[in-house]
């Protein structure tokens, strides 16, 4: 019977979903929900491929190969192995010589026929030749935008396919942690504009009022695009949706605004 792999390198997972939805890539700044992403991306292979699923297989890094709370939890989701190099101050060692490896041994015992490989470094490659020659299908599966410093071309070359996950597809999986988002105010929480303005004091806190005066005070006026994200996602966090719609966009930013021009 035909069957199909997951492979998923945390490492940049984090990395390129935290980049495009809130611009940053720090992992203790996100919080994802991995069964929720690893059910969606095994519905999205099983569509591509109309196989069954053997496991999804998640790389990541642990100092003394410890795994943390979070790993254990994906550890214990179902048909999903936990695969873990060592953390250094340097980085991840070994992570990416696990997923070669796994590659290799799955496609010479002939496990799999597809296998769904997400992640973007160049030291992938290897894996991915190796396993094509045993007869595998390999898909590559990035994260929007797709660039050099996202996804290797040279090992998007090598897989016989490239699917991106949009803003859309990963967006439901990930929130930033709650200290990177100002507190509620009591009453504040169906009203958009206070929100904009609970966003805006923790702003002004965080970046001082000089800073806060100057983007006020900018022609034409423009929130930066970081700013933008986080102040939106408070806003959808506060108000329990998953996205926003227009007409509170702008009563958000609205009273944004309004709370910098008050600033003396």
């Amino acid at each position: 019977m035909d069957r199909f792999g997951i492979f998923v390198d945390a490492g940049y997972l984090y990395a390129a979903s935290g980049n495009l939805l809130f611009g940053r890539t720090e992992r203790r700044r996100i919080i994802l929900d991995a069964d929720g992403m690893l059910g969606a991306l095994t519905r999205k292979a099983a569509a591509d491929c109309h196989q069954e699923h053997l496991r999804t297989y998640w790389y990541d890094g642990a100092r003394d190969l410890v795994p943390t709370p979070d790993q254990v939890e994906v550890g214990n989701l179902p048909s999903v192995k936990l695969r873990l190099g060592r953390l250094t101050q340097h980085g991840q060692k070994g992570v990416d010589s696990r997923i070669v490896r796994d590659l290799i041994i799955l496609s010479s015992e002939r496990a799999i026929s597809t296998a769904y490989l997400i992640g973007g470094d160049e030291d992938l490659r290897e894996g991915v030749s190796e396993a094509q020659e045993r007869g595998v299908r390999v898909v590559l599966i990035g994260v929007e935008p797709l660039n050099e410093q996202n996804l290797s071309p040279t090992l998007a070359m090598e897989a016989d396919d490239v699917h991106l996950l949009d803003r859309a597809f990963v967006e439901p999986h990930f929130r930033l942690r709650e200290a990177d988002l100002p507190e509620l105010e009591a009453g504040a929480a169906r009203d958009p504009t206070q929100l904009g303005r609970a966003y805006a004091a923790a702003f002004v806190e965080r970046q001082g009022a000089e800073a806060a005066k100057r983007l006020a005070a900018e022609h034409p006026r423009s929130i930066p695009p970081e700013v933008d994200r986080l102040l939106l996602i408070y806003g959808a966090q506060a108000l329990g949706v998953g996205r926003l719609d227009d007409e509170p966009k702008r009563e958000i930013r609205r009273g944004f605004w309004a709370a910098l021009d008050e600033l003396e």
